[in-house]
């Protein structure tokens, strides 16, 4: 096989999942057929969410094996951590007119301890009873199902003692940032499991690389 054969298999199997992967689309048709209701996926899923936060201090001398490496890896918090904080950035305003307070992090570990800025996206509750947000309630449902990569569902956190708490969603549309010397003012209330982590990571793919009409973007992309 010649350079340019390779290459080009190289890049025909990297096209199968760099817009989205079938494991994902997989995943969502389990939820969205094999749990009918909205109350039998928060059933299902909630569980196998989110556990209680995960400090540095309780995994780095199980993690790294010297102390250079458990400090150059010292973190305030992990991707897919929940966490509470109101020093945050957001596009077009300014911070000191950022009053939300809890957020579900974005960026990857690795930008969480190095980088100048930490992507976050905010967390809304969504009520029972009388004080129920239809809008809320809807795209909370859209979550569930993973059937929009513009939201991730999230269970009632450790500590909640709201009894209308049916949970919450994370917008993932809207992009705001934790800078370098704000990590520190944070509180991580829960981090995700493994299985939250990884279908958190394949939503936030989806999200950032689809293609809503892969034909027509191919098209417009060959078209000489």
């Amino acid at each position: 096989m010649s350079s340019d054969d390779l290459f080009n298999k190289l890049i025909a199997d990297l096209a199968k999942s760099c817009h989205g992967s079938a494991e994902l689309r997989a995943v969502k048709g389990f939820l969205a057929n094999d749990l009918k209701k909205t109350s039998q996926r928060e059933a299902f899923l909630f569980p196998k969410l989110v556990q209680a936060a995960i400090t540095w201090d309780a995994v780095k001398d199980t993690v790294w094996a010297d102390a250079e490496k458990r400090e150059e890896n010292r973190f305030p918090f992990l991707q897919g951590d929940v966490i509470g904080t109101t020093t945050v950035l957001a596009l077009g305003m300014a911070e000191i007119t950022q009053d939300h307070d809890l957020w579900l992090v974005l960026s990857p570990d690795c930008d969480c301890v190095r980088s100048s800025y930490v992507r976050v996206a905010p967390v809304f509750a969504v009520k029972k009873g009388p004080k129920v947000d239809n809008d809320r309630t809807q795209r909370f449902g859209y979550s569930l199902k993973l059937a929009s990569p513009k939201a991730f569902p999230l269970p009632p956190l450790p500590g909640d003692i709201d009894q209308d708490l049916r949970g919450y969603f994370a917008d993932l549309e809207t992009p705001y940032f934790i800078a370098a010397d704000d990590k520190g003012l944070a509180t991580s209330y829960a981090s995700m499991t493994m299985a939250a982590w990884h279908l958190l990571n394949g939503l936030i793919q989806e999200n950032e690389t689809r293609a809503a009409d892969i034909a027509e973007a191919t098209a417009i992309r060959t078209r000489q």
